[in-house]
């Protein structure tokens, strides 16, 4: 609120999609426990270790993280390669 007025939700951009968390989704830590929450809704030690796995993952070729890459990069290159797309 700024002025005694709301600003409407369509011209807040982003802000709308992530609403303000108030535990850590990965953990279930509140925000008191497990310190500022992201607008994503981690706490800063699950943001970090969902970083490494992913790291791990893509340097080993395996994994959640890999396989989540790997099918939108599959995505990205077929419609690429469509005829519809050139």
């Amino acid at each position: 609120m700024h002025g005694g007025t709301s600003v409407p939700a369509s011209r807040l951009g982003w802000v709308a999609k992530y609403p303000r968390h108030r535990r850590c989704k990965l953990c279930g830590r509140d925000a008191s426990a497990a310190g500022p929450i992201s607008a994503r809704g981690k706490c800063a030690a699950c943001a970090d270790q969902r970083m490494v796995e992913n790291l791990h993952s893509l340097r080993a070729h395996r994994g959640e993280g890999f396989e989540r890459w790997y099918h939108e990069m599959h995505l990205t290159f077929q419609h690429e390669r469509s005829p519809a797309s050139g």
